[in-house]
C-alpha cells in the first residue's frame, strides 16, 4: 500500500491541491486574496490557489502526525519573521488561517476529531491520501522511465543494492597505520665495542 510518506512532499502536496481544486467541494472563503498567512510575513500569498496548497500541506501533515492539535499546525506553518538589524525569531502562524482550514477539510469528510483531542484523519480521508500517493508515485516511475530512455540506459530488472551495515567496520586503536618489520640490527662483538 502506497501512502504520502513513501512520495515526495512537494509532489504529494502539488498533486492532492489540484485534486482538491478539481472536486471543487473543498469550501474556500471569501477573504482569501486579503489576508496574510501569519504576522510574520510582509504580504499575503502571490498565489491564487494558496488556500488549496495550505490545505493539503495540512491534510498531509494531520496523516502523518495524528492527533495533531491547532498549536502545532500554528508552529509548523510558522515563520521568522525579520526584525530589521536585530536578529529573526520564529513566530507562529495565523490560528484564523489554520483553523478554517481544518475546518474545510473536517466540512468535507477528510478529518475529524479525536477522543483525546487534536485532528486525525478519517477512513474516507485516508483512502483519498493513498489514492493520490499511489498516483503520483507511478507518475514519477513512468517519468523516470521516460529519462532512462532519452539517456539510453537500457532497462534493467535488478535492483540497486545498498552498502550493508557489516561492510563499514570502524579501524581499532593503532591500526591506523600500517605494520613494517623491523630488520633486526647485527649485534658487534663486545671485543670491537670496547675498541
Amino acid at each position: 500500500m502506497v501512502s504520502p510518506r513513501d512520495v515526495t512532499a512537494d509532489a504529494f502536496i502539488a498533486a492532492y491541491a489540484s485534486h482538491l481544486k478539481r472536486s471543487g467541494k473543498l469550501e474556500v472563503p471569501t477573504w482569501v486574496d486579503l489576508v496574510k498567512t501569519g504576522h510574520g510575513k510582509e504580504q499575503g500569498p502571490l498565489d491564487p490557489d494558496w488556500y488549496y496548497i495550505r490545505a493539503a500541506a495540512l491534510a498531509r501533515h494531520i496523516y502523518l502526525r495524528p492527533r495533531c492539535g491547532l498549536g502545532a499546525l500554528k508552529k509548523y506553518q510558522g515563520n521568522a519573521k525579520r526584525r530589521g538589524v536585530r536578529p529573526s525569531h520564529h513566530v507562529d502562524a495565523s490560528g484564523s488561517v489554520q483553523r478554517k482550514v481544518v475546518q474545510s477539510l473536517e466540512k468535507i469528510g477528510v478529518l475529524e476529531e479525536h477522543a483525546d483531542g487534536g485532528r486525525m484523519i478519517s477512513q474516507e480521508g485516508q483512502r483519498d491520501l493513498d489514492r493520490i500517493s499511489s498516483s503520483v508515485l507511478q507518475d514519477a516511475l513512468k517519468q523516470a522511465k521516460e529519462e532512462a530512455a532519452e539517456r539510453g540506459d537500457a532497462p534493467t530488472k535488478r535492483r540497486v543494492r545498498l552498502p550493508k551495515k557489516n561492510k563499514l567496520k570502524l579501524k581499532k586503536a593503532g591500526e591506523d597505520k600500517p605494520k613494517t618489520t623491523k630488520k633486526k640490527k647485527a649485534k658487534k662483538p663486545k671485543a670491537e665495542a670496547e675498541a
